[in-house]
């Protein structure tokens, strides 16, 4: 009876010293945000403080999203404020309104300081929808492939060196290599046939550090640019940030977006989840931060030419390069010679420069016929169901579109034809494998006839 009392005394003192702290916690975080909040009226700024989905983070795990090391590329110049309206230029602009929403999806880089990935990959995902004239081809590429396989880490990576790895080898798709936040990762868990699913930038460079020319950048595709983050930022909900309150907590890359001259503000793009600011998207005050005012290596911009792209997928568009019985094999391609009819062919892997396309090496019924929209895309395209009856046995195939008005028809080329050398991995055309059984039962009546014949000459 005793040592039940006793147990019950530890339970409820350990409950109510628990309780304390959770009202401590509390308490503490509203002071901080009262403080923060009074720090923004005194300035007259003109945004609000929170709870966000990363102020409740420790001091360490918070400067732990800041992932961008600084590397200046030449001596240090003077902050420019620039002019608020630039002539010649819109007074507002905005890639999530310019005829249609032509920005990818918020992503979460979690206890990793993978920002400069995500930052950089924000503006080419973009890019690729831009060079792609379709705002919803929305291609997610991978954080975790340039976190596994470049100098980058947890712990930062420089400007430079984000953009050179995507200049090459580039990165693949998010499909292929999940975002796990952790450098720890081998590089080499990537799917098997990455190699044939890369995207990557033609060059970039940067840019002067002044409003006209960053907006200028901005209109042809969003700019890479780094910001000096403050306490005060992980707690913003809505408006347009300055700094108020708390020092230094470290540098952060994302992705600009677009600008409002009415509200002398940048419209940006962060990798901290739906949770924090304005579901996940912010505004920052012209000159504030570094951001786009410094001479460093700070903001860049990326040149990209959209490739001839196929893409093998399920009939949801959902990338997949390893398919069984009973499945059925989309694909969808980018980067077409526009209007042009194409033959789609499987054949098996690999096909080179100059190789003939042989109706009786693909496994599908019949070559399908399609021809490109204006924009030289195809989307969902059924070219094979694969029957429930085929064997699990894994072999390689190429998806080659051929194009039916240049070229040498019938035969791959590189110049004005398009192949995935990763797509349709994993499955045995059951047309082939039944040609061989039939070749081996006729093996199997030749010889024998030949046995019957021979008894015969001999009796």
């Amino acid at each position: 009876m005793q040592n039940k009392l006793c147990t019950m005394v530890v339970i409820a003192t350990l409950a109510v010293f628990f309780t304390a702290f959770l009202v401590v916690s509390r308490a503490t975080g509203d002071l901080k945000l009262n403080e923060i909040q009074n720090a923004i009226d005194a300035k007259s700024a003109n945004w609000i403080a929170g709870g966000t989905s990363v102020s409740g983070l420790s001091e360490e795990e918070k400067r732990q999203l800041c992932g961008l090391i600084y590397h200046p590329v030449g001596a240090p110049r003077a902050e420019e404020k620039g002019e608020t309206v630039i002539f010649g230029q819109p007074t507002s602009f905005d890639w999530r309104s310019h005829g249609g929403d032509w920005t990818t999806s918020i992503k979460n880089q979690e206890n990793c300081g993978s920002c400069w990935a995500f930052g950089s990959l924000a503006a080419l995902e973009t890019q690729i929808n831009i060079e792609g004239s379709d705002p919803t081809i929305d291609i997610n590429l991978a954080e975790q492939y340039m976190l596994s396989c470049s100098a980058g880490d947890c712990g930062g990576h420089t400007l430079p060196g984000t953009m050179n790895f995507l200049r090459d080898p580039g990165t693949t798709d998010e499909f292929c290599f999940s975002y796990q936040a952790d450098d720890g990762v081998p590089c080499s868990d990537a799917c098997t046939y990455c190699e044939g699913r890369m995207w990557k930038i033609t060059s970039w460079d940067y840019i002067t550090p002044d409003f006209a020319a960053v907006k200028e950048k901005i209109q042809e595709a969003p700019v890479v640019a780094g910001m000096a983050v403050y306490r005060d930022f992980y707690s913003y909900t809505e408006g347009v940030y300055e700094h108020a309150w708390g020092e230094l907590r470290g540098h952060h890359l994302i992705a600009i977006v677009g600008w409002d001259d009415a509200n002398n503000c940048w419209i940006c793009k962060n990798s901290w989840g739906t949770g924090w600011g304005e579901d996940g998207w912010f505004r920052i005050k012209y000159g504030e931060c570094e951001l786009a005012t410094t001479y460093s290596d700070f903001q860049a911009y990326s040149i990209f030419e959209l490739p001839k792209k196929v893409i093998s997928c399920d009939s949801g568009g959902t990338d997949k390069d390893i398919f069984i019985a009973g499945d059925s094999v989309y694909i969808e391609a980018l980067g077409l010679s526009q209007s042009t009819e194409y033959k789609v062919w499987i054949q098996p892997n690999p096909v080179t420069e100059g190789d003939s396309l042989v109706s009786g090496k693909d496994p599908s019924s019949s070559q399908e016929s399609v021809t490109t929209n204006a924009n030289g895309n195809i989307f969902s395209l059924l070219i094979w169901s694969i029957p429930s009856e085929a064997s699990a046995t894994n072999s390689e195939y190429d998806i080659v579109l051929d194009n039916q008005d240049a070229g040498t028809v019938g035969t791959y080329n590189a110049a004005d034809d398009a192949i995935d050398s990763s797509a349709v991995t994993g499955i045995l055309a059951p047309v082939a494998e039944l040609s061989t059984l039939i070749l081996f039962s006729a093996g199997l009546l030749v010889l024998a006839g030949y046995v019957v014949l021979k008894r015969k000459l001999f009796v």
